[in-house]
């Protein structure tokens, strides 16, 4: 399980690094989210299965976690994913991709850790 969360967490970056041009229209489909319900009701289903996923692998990994708490990790790992390729895209980083990656990736393992 803590191979596959970090495979999450890397996808994510990997599929942003292979396919840049497709940030933007993410970031317009995240805009769209805010005055379309439909859009919104989209995004809340792809955000809701994504946090399903996660919430399996946290339980694998931590099988006393509170149902409550999984979830909200769940969230906090995918905002945080999300967080970091909007920083990477929208500003002049400093960094390579790969490095907000492995960064993402180690915040995320100590997440975990610490609930």
């Amino acid at each position: 399980p803590r191979a596959m969360v970090r495979a999450i967490v890397e996808g994510a970056f990997e599929w942003a690094e292979k396919y840049p041009e497709q940030m933007s229209v993410m970031m317009y489909f995240y805009y769209s989210c805010t005055h379309n319900e439909a859009y919104k009701k989209l995004h809340t289903l792809i955000r809701n299965s994504g946090n399903e996923r996660l919430q399996v692998l946290l339980k694998d990994l931590k099988p006393n976690l509170n149902p409550d708490l999984a979830r909200d990790l769940a969230s906090q790992i995918q905002s945080l994913i999300a967080g970091r390729l909007f920083e990477y895209f929208t500003t002049q980083p400093h960094r390579k991709l790969s490095v907000y990656a492995d960064a993402t990736a180690v915040q995320v393992e100590h997440m975990i850790k610490s609930a």
